[in-house]
């Protein structure tokens, strides 16, 4: 992930409201999503979840998971790709801002 599309994904973001963003918007595949799904911080102590959209609760739900069987169910998957924009901020914004 290079600043250039970074600097894309917030320059769309910030023209339209964030929850309208889709998942391949942010991702060039499922496989990406999943890779920065595995990565993302979902320690309640350290990321308030009041100021992260509904259901990211349930990403460290579906790391565990996927670490046991190797594969989301399909429900799962329309979850992730629905919170992909919040996990992609999760991993990558935090790296660009130090």
């Amino acid at each position: 992930m290079t600043s250039d599309t970074l600097s894309v994904i917030l320059s769309v973001s910030n023209e339209r409201e964030e929850k309208d963003m889709k998942w391949n918007e942010v991702y060039d595949n499922e496989t990406e999503l999943i890779e920065d799904m595995l990565k993302a911080k979902t320690d309640e102590s350290k990321y308030r979840l009041g100021i992260l959209v509904k259901g990211y609760e349930y990403v460290g739900g579906f790391q565990r998971y996927y670490k046991k069987n190797g594969k989301l169910t399909p429900k799962q998957m329309t979850q992730l790709k629905r919170l992909a924009y919040e996990i992609y901020k999760n991993v990558h914004w935090q790296a660009y801002q130090k």
